[in-house]
């Protein structure tokens, strides 16, 4: 799982496009002193608002301040940076601000605990700018214990690029909106666009045009195709080594089934929550999902999908994908084809394939799961901070385009420089900037903050650097990843689907092990339907009551509820 996603930053990085524990509670003694402290420290913070104040220039003004002051800050010790103190970015940064950052730096292993324990010692910094907390934690630091001071009333004084999110990014608000009204943290965005739509299946376009067969768009195309695929000898070896479907486990979209069931009932391979008129509703025990599972249970029985792919790694998927000499995958399920096949300027294979569009099922059902989703936070200002309206501005620079570029590539001159005549981006229209040095994101280097930091890196963002128009240039290609999710998946995306929601502080310890419960149960469930080990018609009924026994109606019931009061604070 960790190199898939390697790969997969890495090629958001090639234009700034890509991408995603529970927070555990304190014991009782240390939630009483937390408490008590920080009734103290607030009331502190509050009169250091109103000195602060005065020393803060108007909203989208700079400098930020009038007189130089020092901010405290958590960020994560990236092994790509050289020394955060004396990067040219941090250097920038406080003569356009006039604020100079003593940073609290940690390694990247060790972040969850270095947290954890800076919060729970009381010896915390001002502000934590790469805090990557979670909304558990988010209510555990800030709704419960009070740490994290609420930022409402800066955002609507200070936050002129925050505010503009709002309306830019549909949801956001309500996205970093605690229950209790509150927005405690603010996170980093990095809309990928084709990892939204990141549920794919790849197909080997030169067996289809050796047997005359065009891209499938029903799923019984899809069925003759693979029997095709699996008797016809489309590599043309003279043996039957082909495989017509294959994928692996605990990576990147890469199970077959996912892609499969949505040609019969929405199914989005973690959650299995459908949305509907902002409703909720669980799909893993429908009628639809059992019919999905009696066509793809045929697919399996027929030998058209990889027994492998209900156990193999990426790395064991991989070795076929690039074997030496004839290729022997047909289609496989994966957020991209790079998992699979090797993706340089040097490399052929990649070439053949293109994606399959969702099937329509015999209902006329044709779905893709959308993957857009905001959560957590980067950001946040602790009850320590006697600058709170300079701390939110300085987020806010952050957000604006300026603030991200030079935190995320550098001042101008260093790793990037304003486009040049002719120059294209990622949909074809005029660049407004192009890298000067391509794989600053991947070396050690001390130009920026290698994508730390509480910035925004949006679609309009990404979609304005330059890129090589030539999709299948490996410089170029999450041009590809883009045209293809564009043409094929987004059409078929849902006007509404679940995103993560704060769940009741009391309940947290309760919802997780509810939902480890029965995701495990629904995922061992649908492989064993699918390879036989289970019979869909004499055994779904006591898989329904099983469900019922791990109490899903309370599960859908807490998560339904959060969901509704998240609308309501969009």
């Amino acid at each position: 799982m960790k190199r898939v996603l390697i790969i997969a930053v890495a090629l958001c990085f090639c234009v700034s496009v890509m991408l995603t524990g529970c927070g555990q509670g304190t014991g009782t003694n240390d939630s009483n002193k937390t408490s008590n402290t920080t009734t103290q420290q607030k009331s502190n913070s509050t009169e250091a608002v109103s000195a602060g104040d005065s020393n803060v220039n108007p909203a989208g003004q700079l400098p930020i301040v009038k007189d130089k002051i020092t901010l405290s800050a958590f960020v994560v010790q990236n092994a790509l940076i050289n020394d955060f103190d004396n990067n040219e970015a941090t250097i920038e940064l406080e003569k356009r601000t006039n604020i100079h950052l003593d940073f609290v730096a940690v390694p990247e292993v060790s972040i969850a605990e270095k947290k954890q324990l800076l919060l729970a010692s009381g010896d915390y910094p001002d502000i934590f700018l790469t805090g990557e907390f979670t909304n558990e934690e988010i209510m555990q630091y800030g709704y419960q214990q009070k740490i994290f001071v609420p930022l409402n009333s800066l955002i609507d004084k200070y936050g002129t690029e925050i505010k503009k999110t709002y309306d830019a990014i549909a949801g956001f608000k309500g996205d970093i909106t605690a229950p209790d009204g509150n927005i405690y943290g603010i996170p980093q965005i990095n809309e990928c666009y084709h990892c939204w739509y990141s549920q794919k299946m790849w197909i080997d376009n030169t067996w289809l045009e050796k047997l005359s067969l065009k891209i499938p768009e029903t799923t019984e195309d899809f069925y003759q195709v693979l029997k095709a695929f699996k008797t016809k000898d489309p590599n043309g070896n003279k043996k039957q080594d082909e495989i017509p479907l294959t994928g692996c486990i605990k990576t990147w979209h890469a199970e077959p089934q996912h892609f499969l069931m949505n040609a019969f009932v929405y199914d989005d391979g973690d959650t299995y929550f459908k949305v509907e008129n902002d409703k909720l509703s669980f799909v893993a025990n429908t009628p639809e999902w059992k019919e999905g599972l009696k066509y793809i249970n045929k697919l399996y029985s027929e030998g058209l999908i990889d027994p492998s792919s209900f156990t193999q790694s990426l790395d064991q998927l991989e070795q076929v994908g690039n074997i030496a000499g004839d290729n022997l995958l047909g289609c496989v399920a994966a957020g991209h084809v790079a998992m699979f096949t090797k993706m340089d300027d040097t490399a052929t294979r990649h070439r053949e394939y293109t994606v399959v569009p969702p099937l329509e099922g015999p209902n006329g059902v044709r779905t893709t799961p959308c993957y857009r989703d905001i959560t957590g936070a980067y950001f946040t200002i602790t009850d320590k901070c006697k600058y709170p309206e300079a701390a939110l501005r300085l987020c806010d620079y952050f957000y604006s385009n300026d603030g991200t570029i030079l935190m995320d590539w550098g001042p101008e001159g260093t790793t990037w420089e304003k486009a040049q005549s002719g120059d294209k981006d990622i949909v074809g229209n005029s660049a407004k900037r192009r890298w000067i040095q391509f794989t600053t994101h991947g070396d050690v280097q001390n130009y920026h903050w290698n994508q730390n930091g509480p910035t925004k890196r949006d679609v309009q963002y990404n979609n304005e650097w330059a890129v090589d128009q030539d999709i299948y240039k490996s410089a170029s290609y999450v041009k590809r990843l883009q045209d293809l999710s564009s043409e094929y998946y987004a059409p078929y995306a849902p006007k509404e689907w679940f995103t993560a929601v704060f769940l009741p502080a009391d309940q947290i310890n309760e919802i997780s092990q509810l939902k480890t419960n029965i995701k495990d149960y629904v995922n061992q469930s649908m492989v064993q339907f699918i390879t036989g080990s289970m019979n869909i018609d004499k055994d779904w009924d006591n898989y329904v009551n099983k469900l019922k026994d791990l109490q899903i109606d309370k599960y859908i019931k807490i998560y339904d509820d959060a969901y509704e009061t998240k609308m309501k604070n969009n």
